[in-house]
């Protein structure tokens, strides 16, 4: 997708968190609808975690010429944090400080910038990638949380 598409996108979903899980109660939005299923407050989290490991990427490239560093996954990172114990509202409040942040610094960007680049390792690989790339990778991955969103509020709406 285009930087501005994944711009418009990452401005737009956390408007589409809120509609989704209107309504909820606290205890509601951290109750997972199967057990082993992720509750709201779980796949808020696990988003917190994407926008802090993907953002701290796109900065690098941004403040590097060209670095060089290990892949952390976002569901290792938050074994780190407290992020899926937190109160769902508080927790949502820092996930939209982390978004306005990203977007400040995104939507300032040349298209030259979102070329910016680093080099990825994994433990077999390494990857080339880019400003862009993390961009729309998260403004991909939150689409489809999205759907689990509405699917977990409406699975927990019909436990009550």
């Amino acid at each position: 997708m285009p930087p501005a598409a994944a711009l418009a996108l990452l401005k737009e979903q956390p408007g589409q968190i809120t509609e989704i899980t209107a309504g909820l109660s606290e205890a509601q939005l951290h109750t997972p609808p199967e057990p082993d299923e992720w509750s709201c407050a779980e796949i808020l989290g696990h988003l917190r975690a994407c926008g802090d490991v993907w953002g701290e990427y796109i900065e690098r490239m941004l403040g590097e010429n060209h670095p060089s560093f290990r892949y952390l996954s976002p569901r290792t990172w938050i074994r780190q944090t407290d992020y899926n114990r937190q109160e769902f509202a508080s927790s949502f409040e820092a996930f939209n400080v982390q978004r306005a942040s990203l977007l400040a610094v995104l939507t300032s960007l040349t298209p030259e910038d979102w070329q910016r680049g680093a080099t990825v390792s994994t433990a077999t690989r390494k990857y080339e990638r880019t400003v862009h790339y993390y961009a729309h990778n998260l403004a991909n991955h939150e689409g489809i949380h999205l759907h689990q969103f509405a699917k977990t509020v409406s699975a927990v709406r019909k436990q009550d």
